[in-house]
């Protein structure tokens, strides 16, 4: 699996804010699954969201090869009480097929988990998915569909570590 670090869209600066928003700027509906200029107004919003926070995940090399982000509203998927919701979870097209998207999921349900331990319960992540590679992803990391809402998925997240996932945190 690839080592990544994880650092908040809104602390990039210089270079690597450039090349962020540069990647996101060229994202396509056919190639990426997202609209770029539609997704970088979509980072920009959430932004403003006082708990909603998009990550940049870096190589050891400096390049940032994936985003992803935890909000309590996606669109019309709303996260539940006591959880968040998984969105934009985009890999560099380049660097797809290459573990990045295994590490950015270990990472995020690491981030879940520090959260449940901060308020001492389990949290629900849930995140809308429909292209069938990240749906085995996310499903290789213990989601499980929402049988009364299509193409969402699910995952209890409880304060307790239960694997290493999180050791490097």
């Amino acid at each position: 699996m690839a080592r990544l670090t994880a650092q908040p869209v809104a602390q990039l600066a210089g270079v690597q804010r450039d090349a962020f928003d540069a990647w996101i700027a060229g994202m396509t509906i056919v190639e990426d699954h997202e609209d770029g200029p539609g997704f970088a107004a979509w980072i920009a919003e959430h932004a403003t969201t006082a708990g909603d926070v998009t990550w940049a995940f870096i190589d050891d090399g400096g390049s940032i090869v994936a985003t992803a982000s935890l909000v309590r509203i996606d669109r019309e998927l709303v996260a539940p009480a006591d959880g968040w919701v998984l969105a934009g979870v985009n890999v560099a097209r380049a660097r797809r097929g290459q573990g990045n998207g295994a590490a950015v999921v270990v990472w995020i349900l690491g981030e879940m988990r520090r959260r449940a331990v901060e308020v001492q319960r389990p949290l629900v992540v849930r995140l809308q998915a429909d292209d069938p590679t990240a749906i085995r992803l996310y499903r290789r990391h213990g989601f499980v569909a929402d049988d009364a809402h299509p193409m969402v998925y699910w995952l209890l997240v409880t304060p307790e570590r239960h694997n290493h996932d999180d050791a490097d945190r």
